[in-house]
């Protein structure tokens, strides 16, 4: 009878413990290593666009739409524009807006000039040329102010 008390006790107890539930999961904690990847992922492009402007003021090409010249009446009007995407249309936007046509020269890479501006109240001129930089040499931007025209010249391959 003891054998069977003794049974009886450690098969209770087996399924009291089976029964009790576990402690509810903890909500997963923002790892603090994250928030400092994308900060310094903010720094590095931060510094990279730097770069761009530095090696450009260094380096002037017949490109830069700005060297050596104020800018037109036309071209010291404000904007506010924010955009991320293929420049093609932005460019068509801004030519419209100030009365030039717009055009691109020279075989299109196999894929899209992208450009990321975030402008307000900017003269058009300083758009262009923030345009023109992070083009990478990649293109050069054009401003015909006889024929109207702003254009990309595609670099060749």
């Amino acid at each position: 009878m003891r054998g069977f008390a003794l049974v009886a006790m450690v098969i209770t107890a087996m399924a009291v413990t089976a029964c009790q539930t576990r402690p509810p999961p903890q909500p997963a904690q923002a790892d603090p290593a994250f928030a400092l990847l994308a900060e310094s992922a903010s720094r590095v492009s931060s510094a990279f666009r730097q770069l761009a402007d530095i090696e450009a003021a260094r380096t002037p090409s017949a490109g830069d739409p700005t060297v050596g010249e104020a800018y037109s009446a036309e071209f010291q009007q404000l904007i506010s524009v924010t955009w991320a995407g293929p420049v093609e249309p932005l460019l068509e936007e801004v030519a419209a807006r100030v009365g030039y046509t717009f055009g691109g020269i020279g075989d299109r890479p196999a894929s899209d000039l992208v450009v990321r501006v975030d402008a307000h109240d900017t003269q058009i001129g300083d758009l262009l040329r923030d345009i023109w930089v992070q083009f990478g040499g990649r293109a050069d931007l054009i401003v015909d102010e006889v024929k109207r025209r702003i254009e990309v010249r595609y670099a060749r391959r």
